[in-house]
């Protein structure tokens, strides 16, 4: 996971890291994060903090130029992915609608297993919600990965069970093991 690397951000993960506060880290990681239409419509869509999100969201953009809006696919393009994979959402489907517009060269950060599944079928690199935060936390020390799961799932109401936890991290720590 190389800093030249650029990625495509799905809701899952975008509301886990703005919920613990690690958003900005991901600068650490990327040098491109790229933001789907639908996947911005669906972080919004809280009812409990949606405006609160607004503003946050506006202003990330406003003072991150690394992170960005995108819409460079087609339409017909998500519709027809949708047709074919009835099992992932909207949201999804553009990360990697885009991701193939954009010559598959980014990685796709996103949690649903059946979303992850449709992306091993089609070669899309794939990075979750635990790989990024135990790579900010072993790489970086950017964040305690052990405190931050527990969080997410206290309060975020995250279901991860500790093998899953546990093959995460010890996978971020052989992948930095490797780039060393």
């Amino acid at each position: 996971m190389g800093k030249n690397n650029k990625a495509i951000i799905d809701n899952s993960v975008l509301r886990a890291l703005y919920y613990l506060n690690l958003l900005p880290g991901l600068v650490m990681i990327y040098k491109e994060i790229y933001v789907p239409r639908e996947v911005e419509k669906e972080f919004l869509r809280s009812k409990e903090d949606g405006q609160e999100r607004y503003a946050f969201l506006m202003e990330f953009y406003a003072k991150n130029i690394w992170f960005k809006q995108c819409q460079s696919y087609r339409e017909d393009a998500v519709a027809i992915f949708l047709s074919y994979q009835k099992k992932i959402h909207r949201g999804e489907a553009e990360v990697m609608v885009q991701n193939q517009s954009m010559a598959n060269v980014h990685e796709v950060l996103l949690d649903d297993k059946e979303a992850r599944r449709v992306a091993e079928t089609q070669c899309i690199k794939i990075r979750g919600t635990l790989s990024i935060l135990a790579f900010l936390d072993i790489k970086m020390g950017y964040c305690k990965y052990y405190d931050s799961v527990k969080i997410l799932m206290e309060k975020y109401k995250a279901r991860y069970s500790k093998e899953v936890i546990d093959r995460a991290y010890r996978n971020a720590k052989k992948e930095a093991l490797h780039e060393m």
